[in-house]
């Protein structure tokens, strides 16, 4: 089982392999925790 951590880091794997223009498929917040768009 995945901890919430592990599993925004996949999602965001799994969206930059669909759109791997980072900018555009993952938000970064100032604190470094990302956002999936």
């Amino acid at each position: 089982m995945l901890n919430p951590d592990e599993a925004q880091f996949t999602a965001g794997a799994i969206k930059l392999l669909k759109d791997p223009v980072f900018w555009r498929a993952i938000q970064v917040h100032p604190d470094l925790s990302m956002s999936i768009l």
